[in-house]
């Protein structure tokens, strides 16, 4: 499995520069199936599996992937549940996901319900099945496209493993890693609801998605895996339970949708001065932090009608709004001494390729959150 993984990640791009055919999809199906069953040998009863990959219909996929579908729940990755290694398109790694199929919400609710659907659907999984989750350290994933596919895999991706191009395991971490997730997925199986002694996906999704508390169950979830400064107070939410965080990788993701977010917010302020007329104001907004890096105490410098100077912090997230954000002791503090010209932008629900939507909060942030510290600096007594 090794050497298919790293086969893979080395070949694809350049096989990309190659004009596409559907056989290439029977290839990497062939070499994924020997590969799983040299690597889980005896240990596996290979006539309840389906086996099979994919790199593209009609043209090469930004993500190639290799699934292993349980034959009682699902054979296609374009519903159900199933087990699928992941490559992300720079190639600079692979990500084995116990993962749902991502078609299945899109043609269901459209994209962008679609996307909020699968996420609520992978929180109540992975409450159900957490035990043991400190083993599995790609709690979110990030596959680098801006297609809508690969996308739709990060929202449907349920727990897993990260593997770094420089740092594929040996067949034996492979080999205990798949089969520890095989039996997550038989755990998920047995709790999957049943329609005339059959497994119905539709129901149990539905089922699901019916259920009054998801909300709860997505902030439970939400608190496993990062240190937020959260808009409430007075809880002892501590667990202290060890979760294996990919710090890099989520901030990195982190870092995209805020700058998307900002660019976002300073082209809507650019068009709500055009269409104010005010076209001499629309050349003097300025993108501070990207122009001249962070530290201002804001992100955007804009205008408002009467001309006066607006600082525009820009919180984004691709939650909803009453989803936690973090802020710094200096953007706190920016927001008090410049209240009367300072606004958050709380952007939620973010999609590119959608309507911007966004909450103003103008002055002082303290008058409207209440924050709760989570990093501590020291200084010696």
């Amino acid at each position: 499995m090794q050497e298919l993984i790293r086969e893979i990640l080395r070949k694809y791009p350049k096989d990309k520069s190659i004009k596409f055919e559907d056989r290439y999809n029977g290839i990497i199906s062939e070499k994924a199936l020997d590969s799983i069953k040299n690597s889980l040998g005896n240990d596996t009863d290979f006539d309840k599996y389906k086996i099979y990959g994919g790199c593209g219909l009609g043209s090469w996929a930004d993500v190639p992937w290799i699934g292993i579908f349980d034959k009682k729940i699902t054979e296609k990755a374009t519903k159900g549940y199933y087990i699928v290694y992941l490559f992300d398109k720079e190639m600079d790694g692979v990500y084995l996901s116990l993962n749902q199929g991502w078609t299945w919400f899109r043609d269901e609710f459209g994209t962008k319900l679609g996307k909020e659907n699968a996420a609520k659907v992978r929180y109540y999984w992975r409450k159900k099945i957490e035990s043991p989750f400190n083993e599995w350290t790609a709690y979110d994933i990030y596959m680098k496209s801006k297609n809508t596919t690969p996308q739709g895999y990060e929202k449907c991706h349920i727990l897993g493993k990260y593997y770094k191009k420089s740092e594929i395991p040996e067949n034996e971490i492979l080999k205990k890693d798949l089969l520890m997730l095989m039996g997550k997925y038989e755990e998920l199986n047995n709790k999957l609801t049943l329609v005339d002694g059959k497994i119905s996906i539709e129901e149990t999704n539905k089922k699901i998605l019916d259920i009054e508390n998801y909300d709860k169950i997505a902030k439970e979830n939400e608190k496993n895996t990062s240190s937020v400064i959260e808009s409430n107070s007075g809880t002892d939410d501590y667990n202290f339970k060890p979760v294996k965080i990919d710090y890099k990788l989520r901030d990195e993701k982190n870092r995209e949708i805020g700058l998307d977010g900002e660019i976002a917010v300073f082209n809507h302020e650019k068009k709500q001065l055009q269409e104010l007329g005010l076209l001499d104001l629309v050349e003097n907004i300025k993108h501070v932090s990207k122009e001249e890096g962070d530290g201002a105490g804001y992100d955007i410098l804009s205008y408002d009608e009467d001309g006066n100077k607006k600082y525009i912090e820009v919180k984004t997230t691709e939650q909803n709004l009453d989803n936690p954000f973090i802020i710094t002791d200096r953007e706190l503090e920016f927001s008090k001494r410049n209240s009367e010209n300072y606004s958050l932008y709380r952007v939620y629900n973010f999609d590119k390729n959608a309507s911007l939507r966004f909450e103003e909060i103008k002055g002082d942030l303290t008058k409207s959150f209440n924050f709760k510290p989570t990093i501590y600096k020291s200084e010696r007594i």
